[in-house]
């Protein structure tokens, strides 16, 4: 998500740290996640090669933190970029939700 717009932002690298730090209750070495999204830019990775490496058998309350979360980092910088909203219904796909899951967070998320 941090490099679907061709920027590192540093408000979604935020959101993501966040993100991480409540899924696991631990944060991310200091600029860790900025290298890791700067390398992967550089190296030319497709955002479809990451997301090869998501669960597909999540529960469905795991699902829609895991898309919540996406949209949180999409979000961060002020608006999603088509890009963005492109990888998060591939973000809903990878891990298992079917369309309607998918579009009823999002719009949760966006009333």
């Amino acid at each position: 998500m941090i490099v679907a717009d061709e920027d590192v932002d540093p408000d979604e690298v935020a959101a993501a740290e966040q993100a991480y730090d409540e899924f696991t209750g631990q944060a991310l070495p200091d600029g860790e996640l900025a290298r890791d999204a700067a390398e992967a830019r550089s190296q030319g990775r497709s955002s479809q090669e990451v997301l090869g490496c998501l669960p597909s058998d999540l529960e469905a309350d795991a699902q829609a933190k895991v898309l919540t979360a996406a949209f949180r980092v999409a979000s961060a910088d002020g608006f999603v970029l088509e890009e963005e909203d492109d990888l998060l219904r591939a973000v809903a796909k990878a891990i298992g939700m079917d369309d309607d899951q998918a579009r009823t967070v999002l719009n949760g998320l966006m009333s």
